[in-house]
């Protein structure tokens, strides 16, 4: 999910919420990162992400 709103006319805040869940075993990533820190995950397991970012043009 991703998020947007415009605080002015050159700027904008954004909001990202990602979910993952391993029902198969298998191995993920969230955009370029692993996510399971080292630690093989079991069936079943769900990693989240969240992110929020502001953008300001010049």
């Amino acid at each position: 999910m991703l998020y947007t709103y415009s605080l002015s006319k050159r700027t904008m805040v954004h909001a990202r919420y990602s979910r993952l869940k391993n029902d198969d075993g298998g191995n993920f990533n969230f955009y370029n990162n692993p996510v399971n820190n080292g630690v093989n995950a079991g069936d079943g397991a769900k990693y989240t992400g969240f992110m929020v970012g502001l953008r300001h043009s010049f």
